[in-house]
């Protein structure tokens, strides 16, 4: 499904997401995070925050975090989704130290936060100015400790890299529908380039992925596929690393690797504005 978007030139962070959705990856960056070199401790303009209200309906355009010319935008988005987005964290990147109200899923607990900053304004430093949102408005502190944690690393096959370039003039939509023995697989459709799949397909709540595949083109790939999911006790579908070995050529082998990890140290509700 694809949603309306808030500007023409709108970036969507998606948190915790489901793959289910066609996705058109523009946010994603390596998993590693770096704190950022400016010392210049930058803020937005205007930010409002509010908290999502029992039965107040969906937002219309798709859930996420929403940069564009001027703005950032993010409705129905929990403390989770906003760390995240503020430290250019994967889903699958480690945060310890959160509270059990910081993971809602657009609910209950979650945010909507709508920041004006001057249009010039880059995507990156927009992240500086959320950090800042997060300091000044949940009274977050955090620092960084570097822990070896098992990961899962992303490299070619020995028969090589086979992955079909997107072409929009041949490319067609998927149609894919779970099996009734695994109701709640995950779908991967659209187009990604290789040097992303590695963040977006990692986890919050399973692996972190490494890409050390070596492919740096800027080609965007199809990406028409399913695998099953931890739930199902016998399913028909493949797994993600069977997936990714027959179509692209690609091997996930398990690792333990040091790892930057965001601690929380403290972090409040904010006050309402």
């Amino acid at each position: 499904m694809i949603y309306p978007m808030r500007s023409p030139c709108a970036k969507v962070f998606l948190g915790t997401f489901a793959l289910s959705a066609l996705f058109i990856p523009i946010a994603a960056k390596p998993q590693t995070p770096a704190p950022p070199q400016s010392t210049q401790k930058l803020s937005f303009d205007v930010a409002s925050i509010k908290e999502w209200q029992p039965n107040q309906p969906l937002p219309r355009i798709a859930i996420g975090i929403r940069y564009s010319k001027g703005s950032v935008y993010a409705p129905c988005s929990d403390l989770s989704s906003i760390v995240r987005y503020a430290y250019h964290l994967s889903p699958g990147s480690p945060i310890t130290g959160l509270p059990d109200w910081a993971k809602a899923q657009c609910g209950p607990n979650s945010f909507s936060v709508d920041a004006t900053m001057p249009l010039e304004t880059a995507e990156d430093q927009a992240r500086q100015m959320m950090q800042s949102l997060l300091e000044d408005r949940f009274k977050m502190r955090m620092h960084w400790e570097k822990k070896d944690i098992k990961v899962l690393v992303l490299t070619v096959a020995p028969s090589g890299f086979k992955g079909k370039i997107y072409d929009p003039k041949t490319f067609k939509p998927a149609t894919l529908n779970c099996p009734e023995d695994d109701p709640f697989c995950s779908k991967f459709y659209g187009r990604i380039k290789i040097s992303q799949l590695a963040s977006v397909l990692s986890r919050p709540d399973g692996y972190l992925i490494i890409d050390k595949s070596g492919i740096i083109d800027e080609n965007e790939y199809e990406t028409n596929f399913m695998w099953a999911s931890d739930k199902a006790e016998a399913s028909s579908l493949p797994s993600l690393s069977t997936v990714l070995r027959e179509k692209f050529g690609l091997l996930l082998k398990p690792q333990t690797a040091p790892v930057d990890v965001l601690v929380i140290d403290h972090v409040e509700k904010p006050s309402p504005n």
